[in-house]
């Protein structure tokens, strides 16, 4: 689904038994990816952010 959108998100396998992805994206992208994944149904969990330094 998310190919189909070119450069909205990198995603990457977590866990495939659990079917956990990480996304990377653009700020600028995440109102629209968001809206994306809530219309499919997917669970969001965000993870903690790093701290930098």
């Amino acid at each position: 689904m998310l190919e189909g959108y070119d450069n909205l998100a990198i995603m990457s396998v977590v866990d495939r038994y659990r079917a956990v992805i990480r996304l990377r994206f653009l700020s600028e992208a995440e109102q629209t990816l968001r809206g994306l994944l809530e219309a499919q149904g997917a669970s969001i969990i965000e993870l903690p952010k790093r701290s930098e330094g």
